[in-house]
């Protein structure tokens, strides 16, 4: 993915989040790009994830 709503790809970049998904280190979009992405997106699943988030 190289593109996502409500936040340029080198901001997502430089917030990013490590971690492991099984014994593999990859990289999650940190938590403030996420909700930005989300709001951005508008959907109904989206602003009720940001809620949950407790934003």
């Amino acid at each position: 993915m190289s593109h996502i709503s409500g936040v340029s790809w080198k901001t997502a970049w430089e917030f990013r989040e490590s971690g492991k998904y099984g014994d593999v280190a990859v990289f999650f979009i940190g938590r403030e790009a996420l909700i930005a992405n989300k709001r951005a997106a508008g959907r109904a699943k989206d602003l009720a994830d940001v809620e949950a988030l407790g934003e």
